[in-house]
């Protein structure tokens, strides 16, 4: 079984990293499989083990 979270992106440094808030904690995560997303500030991710699984809905 895997434990993907919700996380908000509050920070895009590069197609490949990205802090996001998580139950008010920061975490730096990979973006890597998301590099045809165009994720910005403010968009939702699932993160498993610290990379950005999917693209979700607030």
């Amino acid at each position: 079984m895997c434990l993907g979270v919700p996380a908000v992106i509050t920070e895009v440094h590069d197609a490949a990293r990205a802090t996001v808030e998580i139950g008010g904690v920061a975490r730096m995560i990979s973006t890597d499989l998301l590099v045809d997303e165009n994720l910005t500030a403010g968009d939702w991710v699932l993160v498993h083990v610290g990379f950005a699984m999917s693209k979700i809905d607030e």
